[in-house]
């Protein structure tokens, strides 16, 4: 599968989820945040990704809950650390890593 088909599988699962936003764009601050809330396709498969962070911490015990807010927290860093040389290579690099770790919450290959 490649990235684009990645992203447009990810947009057609939110139009038909209620998308449950990480974060609010009107108060986003970090570069990354800013570009999430500008590409359409980027804020679909950040939304598919929460979708699917919040489906596995509701099934988790107290214990597995706190291991995954940390795990999430060290993938958010990683993700905001994306990007190359332009506005391109950050989104190219944030679609990657939000497709990745939506596959790792969801155990898909």
């Amino acid at each position: 599968m490649t990235l684009r088909s990645a992203v447009l599988a990810a947009t057609a699962l939110c139009m038909v989820t209620v998308p449950a936003h990480a974060f609010d764009c009107g108060k986003a601050t970090t570069k990354v945040e800013k570009l999430i809330c500008a590409k359409p396709e980027l804020r679909a498969a950040d939304d598919a990704m929460v979708v699917a962070y919040d489906k596995l911490r509701t099934a988790s015990d107290a214990t597995a809950k706190e291991a995954l807010r940390i795990s999430q927290l060290r993938w958010i860093r990683r993700r905001d650390e994306c990007g190359g040389d332009g506005e391109r290579d950050l989104a190219t690099c944030v679609a990657l890593e939000t497709s990745m770790r939506r596959a790792v919450l969801t155990a898909l290959p």
